[in-house]
């Protein structure tokens, strides 16, 4: 024989047999597989039950009769299952799957006599269990995993806790689950909920990731030539363009990150279009045309006309080879190396051909612009000559009717507003006319569609407009003050000229969010004093009240890269439907959707509310660490003084379980000892009552108390001198202290 396999050969023939299982495991672990499959009986066929039960049944039998040669029962078994579940379900289906893993978790447990077979069904029964929390997540769910859990904890101590009874073992179990279930429930309230990849994660600290090896493949950046088809292109793309941490705590600026549909990342300003792409202005790529009209911080100051709260970040933008530096619209100042132009442009001096960071605030809502160049506004009315007939027709109808006013931008707003689709995939086939083919024909687009129509309108109408490229939103990380902006989030969106208000941002495909700060109902750019005080009148007294503010409330949502579903806030279109009663819910129906929404639907905005209506304050994800970590050392004082007490409890429930004759032997030896009579190791109680009488005499008061106590203690101890046992314990024990005290009234 080979000397190398001589160690094998002699490891499986010295190798004891597996230990078989017998009784409480092997019908513990079968209640928990039962549990978990019940649980999954709902997403499945109803033969599976029937299936799951006839192997129960079978599995009893076997093992009430010690049938150890098992393999032709599961052979059948197999067979069977195998041959009803390929005529029933389609083989490339999950339930096909998971009813072939049912059965042959039963099929297992039909054949498990040994501890590996017991814990491999525990294991098949926690897979499957952990498949029905993501079929069914209702509170019914909820408790059937718990229980699961709860036997599948004390299968594992029945099969290696060393012969526990059946109470201890359930004791055991109890307790494990209590004092695992505060702890869970403490990390799942507060341990912070990561939104989004932990690369994302990673790239807004700062972290060295790939992306930061590999900055020679330049992301595309934005240009001042904008083509529509450009939009649809980036919404697929998923790569990264910027990453912005927001600071926090700094007066007056807002505090963390803005709400989304404020989060409009300026890019490029596009004025000139060809009937196929919009352009930026003349000349635009010599540096001379782009510092002309620059703005300074006192400069810049002086030419907004009204703002909102200013926000401060940092921004590291990744190389994109252009000049384009990225800031929320409006910049409030410039950083060093870069400008802001005259269009409100976030201009660097050099290309981006590195991964630039820089800080930078931005007033969140705005009206900028005190005055226009003649150059300018002819520049922001001009129209491709035999572009868009329709819309032309249409928009000079509509500024026949309603004039150039607040009316006419409503108009347009409200009629993107209905019957238009937003994609933002959509493309157009090319040819001319694409703005008429959106707006009449497609009726779907995205918000470059939108956009470059609604300028085009604006124009035809005899309103000033410009087109905006960038980015709208971004992923926010975690609950830090973390963003990344991907190409995904590209966005375009438009502004108006008014002699009253400047330059005023509106989104048309997403309408509803409305011109930072409101128009205020004189919009018209030759809006006259006299017309402003007509407009007072006619919107009375109760407009002095209302807020100029037309955005919505910090807690709206939109998504990044564009258009909002606001069918929820649309209140004013409901109609006379009713409203359902909350006190008419059932009570089930009532703590199921609890259930749902802090438990099921749990995540870091929940998590924010949560932590806010607790503290009253703003949180972050450091806030919510120290949170998390402060609960966790309450409970762990709360276990920790709860041991202390039931060790002490315990302790004394196994004195009083002692026997009392050994202890009071044991007092009595400490007491005679203070008198100065020491007990040896190896002496007797009678030899010990002998050397009492001799040291104090038997008519003493110590020998009085101690002889009669140590000859009781010998004939309970030991069965002696039976007459001896009419010494009660109360009786010994007042021995035993009058012992003592003349113990210590000799010593002394």
């Amino acid at each position: 024989m080979n000397a190398a396999a001589i160690p094998f050969a002699r490891y499986f023939m010295n190798r004891t047999p597996p230990r078989a299982v017998r009784g409480r495991p092997m019908i513990v672990a079968a209640l928990a597989l039962a549990v978990a499959s019940a649980s999954l009986i709902v997403a499945l066929p109803l033969w599976t039950a029937a299936y799951a039960l006839a192997a129960a049944v079978l599995a009893w039998v076997l093992h009430r009769r010690r049938v150890r040669r098992r393999w032709p029962f599961v052979a059948a078994g197999g067979l069977v299952a195998a041959a009803v579940i390929v005529a029933t379900l389609s083989w490339s289906s999950g339930d096909f799957i998971m009813a072939a893993l049912v059965c042959g978790a039963w099929l297992k447990l039909v054949e498990s006599r040994t501890v590996r077979d017991c814990q491999v069904v525990l294991l098949l029964g926690l897979v499957i269990m952990a498949y029905a929390t993501l079929e069914t997540q209702s509170g019914i769910a909820a408790i059937a995993l718990i229980v699961h859990l709860t036997l599948v904890v004390a299968a594992l101590i029945d099969l290696h806790g060393g012969g526990l009874g059946t109470r201890r073992s359930w004791q055991r179990t109890a307790a494990l689950m209590a004092l695992s279930l505060p702890l869970m429930a403490a990390l799942f309230v507060f341990f912070p909920r990561i939104t989004g990849s932990l690369f994302d994660l990673g790239f807004a600290l700062g972290l060295p990731t790939l992306i930061e090896t590999t900055e020679e493949k330049q992301q595309p950046a934005l240009s001042d030539t904008l083509s529509l088809g450009d939009i649809a292109s980036r919404g697929g793309s998923d790569s990264r363009v910027m990453a912005v941490t927001f600071h926090e705590g700094i007066k007056p600026f807002f505090n963390g990150v803005p709400p989304r549909y404020q989060l409009y990342w300026r890019g490029p300003v596009l004025w000139r279009y060809d009937g196929v792409s919009w352009h930026g202005r003349e000349g635009w790529e010599k540096r001379s045309v782009r510092m002309k009209g620059r703005f300074n911080r006192v400069k810049l100051e002086r030419d907004l006309i009204e703002t909102g709260i200013l926000s401060a970040y940092m921004v590291r933008v990744l190389p994109h080879n252009s000049y384009w530096l990225y800031a929320l619209d409006i910049p409030a100042m410039s950083v060093p190396s870069a400008f802001v132009t005259r269009d409100y442009q976030l201009v660097n001096m050099n290309p981006v051909r590195e991964t630039l960071k820089y800080n930078v605030s931005s007033y969140l809502e705005y009206k900028a612009g005190r005055s226009v160049t003649e150059a300018d506004r002819a520049l922001a009315l001009t129209m491709p000559p035999g572009q868009d007939p329709r819309l032309r027709a249409m928009a000079e109808a509509w500024a026949a009717e309603l004039g150039t006013g607040q009316a006419l931008v409503d108009r347009t707003l409200d009629y993107v507003a209905k019957g238009y689709e937003y994609n933002p995939q959509a493309r157009l086939p090319d040819g001319p006319h694409r703005n008429d083919r959106f707006l009449f024909d497609a009726k779907e687009g995205h918000s470059g569609h939108f956009a470059s129509a609604f300028v085009l309108l604006m124009r035809a109408a005899g309103l000033p407009a410009r087109l905006i490229s960038g980015y709208r939103g971004g992923t926010k990380v975690g609950l830090t003050n973390n963003l990344i902006v991907m190409e995904n989030n590209a966005y375009v969106w438009a502004e108006v000229w008014s002699e009253r208000f400047g330059w005023v941002r509106f989104d048309p495909a997403d309408p509803y969010v409305g011109p930072a700060l409101g128009a205020g109902g004189g919009f018209d750019i030759m809006s006259t004093e006299e017309e402003d005080d007509e407009a007072g009148a006619e919107d009375g007294d109760d407009e002095k009240d209302k807020p100029k503010s037309a955005a919505k409330p910090e807690d709206a949502q939109a998504p990044t890269g564009g258009f909002v579903d606001h069918s929820e806030n649309l209140d004013a279109h409901v109609g006379d439907e009713e409203v359902k009663d909350d006190s008419q819910e059932p009570a089930w129906t009532f703590l199921n959707r609890l259930w749902r929404q802090w438990v099921v639907d749990y995540d870091a905005d929940n998590q924010v509310a949560l932590h806010q209506a607790l503290s009253g304050g703003t949180t972050n994800w450091q806030k919510l660490m120290r949170l998390a970590g402060y609960t966790l050392l309450a409970i762990g004082a709360v276990y920790g003084l709860a041991w202390l007490i039931w060790r002490a409890v315990a302790r004394r429930l196994a004195e009083r379980r002692r026997d009392p004759w050994r202890r009071i032997f044991e007092s009595l030896c400490l007491a005679l000892s203070r008198a100065g009579l020491v007990r040896a190791d190896t002496e007797g109680p009678l030899e010990l009552a002998e050397r009492v009488t001799q040291r104090f005499g038997d008519r003493s008061e110590i020998g009085r108390g101690a002889v009669p106590v140590l000859r009781a203690y010998a004939a309970r101890r030991y069965g002696l001198r039976r007459g001896e046992n009419a010494l009660t314990v109360e009786a010994a024990w007042t021995a035993v202290r009058r012992v003592s005290r003349l113990g210590r009234r000799s010593h002394a």
